[in-house]
């Protein structure tokens, strides 16, 4: 197959399989690479700017979206590689069809999705346990993006036919622009303009629509490369074209979906414990990413190989190309293995848990685990002197582990406290509010106990769940004890502290 001057079509077929995979993969790379780095920053933005209730916005939108894409994933990898294999055979006339088929049929596609998206919006927000407290930005955020669906879809279809057709370096060019012009809107709607979750998913619809247009002018200026001219005939759907893309986009997008629609079922139950549970499964999905970034690039390289050389008929190079994938594959997963081995275990502890006892003060819960990597501790304004639940013995041990990344949860520590703790753990406290589906969290003014009572018989709470903080374990006991003798069922729970 001969070398296109303009660069456009890529003559996979031939060469050093090595080096023509890791040229063809790099730009495909620095893609994923630019969107995992825009959507790291994306998250410390909201973060930083809209609060955990944001977080849990960006995480939940997102993976509907994710999910809603399927079609897009599927259908377009499907094109990607049956055009692959038209241009390896030479036949122009065929992927011209194909590309018409494509455009048409994944554009009403992405219009029925866009619109059931919209009138099912409540309904899925109630679908995935979206929290009460981020459910107003979820709602705006998931509208907005849904209203650019037809972006995504477009980029998407786009982006297959180069690659198909052997370039991969323009689409990372609209990748690059997208991520630049996303964080300077990101930057203008929500830091400057204050305009929360909305400005997040404006910019990030602006951008698509940018991408999407530039790379579709770029497909139009360069359309006698190709072979289609972009008339209204050849938008019509071909019947050969069809076939193939469906036979092969089916299995593609029951993966794709299987693979969403799971991430949407467990993260469905983690987003009942609130919306910090919400966000930190956002923030760890978007980190998670990284790993799959070689792989994803050398994937695509190697079915776009794999197409051309099927359909120039030269099998003989197909199992090269599996197997540079393989080795190049291999080589990095052990650098990265050797990069960070070491211990990874986490540790979770709460210092109100552990009895102060004359075993305690020497021997703590996580003195029986050798080099963790991760400590959670729940309750930790136990650990500050400011605080009068101080525990000073378990602060002790803790300061041992001081290579260790350790992540503190309160809901009681006051800004004093985090200053206290953060001079000496060097972190900031993360308040972790009440998130339990069967939990609420009032807050009032100190109530006698027969105060409480009455409150509860008010509001007629005697058959809810719920919880009542108490100044000492000695109240803790009596105030439970008082509500039980009034037809309230209640338990105490305190953490072995001085009684009074």
């Amino acid at each position: 197959m001969p070398q296109s001057k303009n660069k456009i079509v890529r003559d996979l077929t031939s060469g050093n399989v090595t080096w023509t995979m890791l040229t063809f993969a790099a730009p495909l790379f620095l893609s994923s690479l630019l969107q995992t780095v825009y959507n790291v920053t994306d998250m410390i933005i909201v973060g930083r700017f809209v609060g955990k209730a944001g977080l849990g916005a960006v995480s939940i939108g997102t993976d509907i979206l994710h999910f809603l894409c399927f079609i897009a994933m599927g259908f377009s990898n499907a094109g990607q590689v049956i055009i692959s294999q038209l241009i390896g055979a030479g036949m122009q006339e065929r992927v011209r069809h194909t590309i018409g088929t494509l455009f048409t049929f994944l554009g009403s596609s992405a219009i029925f999705i866009t619109i059931a998206g919209l009138l099912l919006l409540d309904n899925m927000l109630d679908w995935v346990n979206t929290p009460p407290e981020a459910k107003a930005y979820t709602k705006t955020y998931l509208g907005i993006c849904l209203s650019g669906m037809i972006f995504i879809y477009g980029y998407n279809i786009i982006s297959a036919i180069l690659r198909g057709m052997g370039d991969s370096r323009h689409p990372f060019l609209f990748v690059a622009v997208t991520v630049i012009l996303n964080v300077i809107l990101d930057i203008l709607f929500v830091v400057v303009l204050k305009w929360e979750l909305f400005g997040v998913a404006l910019a990030t619809v602006i951008s698509q629509a940018v991408s999407f247009f530039w790379a579709l002018h770029f497909l139009y200026r360069n359309r006698k490369h190709f072979g289609f001219h972009f008339t209204l005939k050849e938008f019509a759907v071909s019947g050969e074209a069809l076939k193939p893309l469906i036979k092969l986009g089916i299995p593609m997008i029951i993966q794709s979906a299987a693979i969403s629609f799971s991430m949407l079922f467990v993260n469905s139950y983690i987003n009942t414990y609130g919306v910090v549970a919400t966000a930190m499964t956002g923030i760890g999905n978007k980190l998670s990413s990284i790993v799959n970034i070689v792989n994803i690039a050398l994937s695509a390289a190697g079915s776009t190989m794999i197409g051309q050389c099927i359909g120039a008929e030269k099998y003989d190079r197909v199992p090269k190309v599996l197997k540079v994938s393989f080795l190049i594959n291999g080589a990095i997963a052990a650098i990265a293995g050797i990069a960070i081995s070491g211990p990874s275990l986490v540790l979770s502890t709460s210092p109100v848990t552990l009895p102060i006892t004359q075993k305690m003060e020497s021997k703590f819960l996580f003195d029986d685990c050798e080099d963790p990597s991760i400590i959670f501790v729940f309750d930790a304004h136990c650990l500050s002197n400011s605080s009068p639940f101080y525990i000073p013995e378990y602060a002790e041990q803790l300061m041992k582990h001081k290579n260790v990344q350790i992540i503190m949860f309160s809901t009681m520590a006051g800004q004093r406290i985090e200053d206290d703790l953060s001079s000496h753990f060097s972190f900031s406290v993360c308040r972790l509010p009440f998130a339990l589906s069967n939990l609420s969290l009032e807050v009032r003014a100190r109530l006698l106990p027969d105060n409480i009572i009455s409150w509860i018989r008010h509001e007629k709470l005697q058959d809810d769940k719920g919880v009542i903080f108490c100044s000492s374990p000695r109240e803790c006991e009596r105030v439970s004890e008082l509500l039980n003798m009034n037809g309230v069922s209640a338990a105490f729970c305190h953490s072995h502290m001085n009684r009074d």
